[in-house]
């Protein structure tokens, strides 16, 4: 048998081979373990930051949604927390809706007039994390909609009445008011009676007295309903879908923006203003308008002067007609058109403060729109039509008996006649 011998040389190379191979196991444990703990320690970073991410996001819509409750709110700072522990928000705004004049953000943003910078920043274990910021503004985003009916009314329904004379909804060919003709009693009625849709009823008081030419249409909710005794010439009922309901916010135009100005003489240009008193006589040219409030006082009169365009006014307060009083009624050469005249409310909350009153015998030919608004037709007469959001009253006024009437111009029918609703649309964001 042959017998291998050990070389004297390689003694102890098994032995640092061996430490050889520990070391280098042991540096990729270490290594290994390095890297796991960068890894972990950077995914731990990455939850935390989009965490910051989504909670500042979530702070810039929180401030959206403050501006759609209240258009003009603004806050140094103000908190939120989101449904994930320990992860929540800061904001602070400034709202230069109104402005005249740019104005500088915190962070040395420039903010021109019509717009609300905002700034959001994500707060995660009480750390902030991120920071996101944003300027909006109100725009419109889609016309009103036409005047297809006499009324449009929502939410709290129509109430027509006829203690101390009568009440009457009909319609005429139009535009001019002067010429006003009704179609009521010839001929079939002329379905332009009634648009009735949401949650509310359609009231009815004597029918011996009341005259709807036309169709009452209404939603198919439980809440809605018709009620008292139909007229004789009253068309029938006609159930609506729900969605049909339309938006009626409105922009209020850029230059009419700022402060009030005191009432000049006549003619009055178009313009911003405060309470118009009723004790005298208004004339106003073609353009835009906007009062805190309008009031005619008894026998007095609103009048146009040209037919160059229309008058638009807009106001979040009450416009009231005194009895005997006339707005845009025989107006010359304008001629008491509907379509020149347009009252807009621009009151944004649910104040319910924002009315058209027309008192006994007096008369306005105008159209009449907006958000969360009400028609009181309390012995007047209304030339034209009016969409409305929260009731509509017409009823007589007694002691001595006076009839009140809404009449729908059919020249209306199928034209959106200006206005809009409106949302706050991004116009400029960063992250921070």
């Amino acid at each position: 048998m042959t017998k291998f011998k050990r070389d004297p040389s390689h003694r102890g190379m098994t032995l640092a081979i061996l430490l050889v191979l520990l070391t280098l196991v042991a540096a990729m444990s270490g290594s290994i373990a390095l890297v796991m703990q960068k890894r972990l320690a950077s995914s731990a970073h990455h939850d935390r930051a989009l965490r910051g991410k989504f909670a500042a996001e979530a702070g810039i819509q929180r401030a959206l949604v403050e501006l759609h409750n209240d258009q003009d709110f603004s806050a140094p700072a103000f908190t939120g927390t989101l449904s994930i522990p320990g992860v929540g928000f800061e904001v602070e705004m400034l709202n230069n809706r109104l402005g005249t004049s740019t104005v500088v953000a915190p962070d040395g943003t420039n903010v021109p007039p019509g717009r609300v910078w905002m700034r959001s920043v994500g707060v995660v274990d009480g750390q902030k994390i991120s920071g996101k910021s944003a300027q909006v503004t109100r725009q419109a985003v889609q016309p009103i909609p036409e005047f297809n009916h006499a009324v449009y009314v929502s939410n709290n329904g129509l109430r027509m009445g006829s203690s101390g004379g009568s009440s009457t909804i009909d319609s005429y060919a139009g535009p001019n008011a002067s010429t006003y003709t009704s179609y009521y009693p010839s001929g079939p009625p002329r379905q332009a009676a009634t648009l009735f849709s949401y949650d509310g009823y359609v009231g009815m008081g004597q029918a011996s007295d009341l005259i709807v030419d036309g169709n009452v249409y209404f939603s198919s909710t439980e809440r809605s309903s018709v009620t008292g005794t139909l007229p004789a010439y009253f068309s029938g009922t006609v159930e609506i879908d729900t969605e049909k309901r339309p938006e009626l916010n409105f922009v209020l135009p850029i230059s009419l923006q700022g402060s009030s100005s005191a009432i000049p003489g006549n003619p009055i240009p178009p313009g911003r203003y405060g309470h118009a008193p009723n004790d005298r006589d208004y004339v106003l040219l073609p353009g835009e308008y906007y009062f805190e409030s309008f009031s005619v006082g008894i026998g007095k009169s609103v009048k146009r002067t040209s037919d160059s365009g229309p008058t638009t006014i807009y106001t979040p307060g009450v416009f009231f007609v005194s009895q005997d009083a006339t707005v845009n009624y025989g107006s010359d050469p304008a001629d008491g058109k509907a379509e020149d005249f347009r009252i807009y409310s621009v009151a944004e909350h649910d104040s319910g403060n924002m009315l058209l009153t027309l008192m006994q015998r007096s008369k306005v030919v105008a159209v009449f729109a907006g958000y969360n608004s009400g028609l009181e037709l309390i012995g007047g007469e209304l030339y034209g039509g009016a969409i409305v959001m929260n009731a509509a009253t017409i009823i007589p006024q007694s002691s001595p008996d006076t009839s009140t009437a809404l009449h729908y111009d059919e020249s209306l029918k199928n034209r959106p006649l200006g206005g809009s609703r409106t949302e706050w649309v991004l116009v400029h964001e960063g992250n921070n």
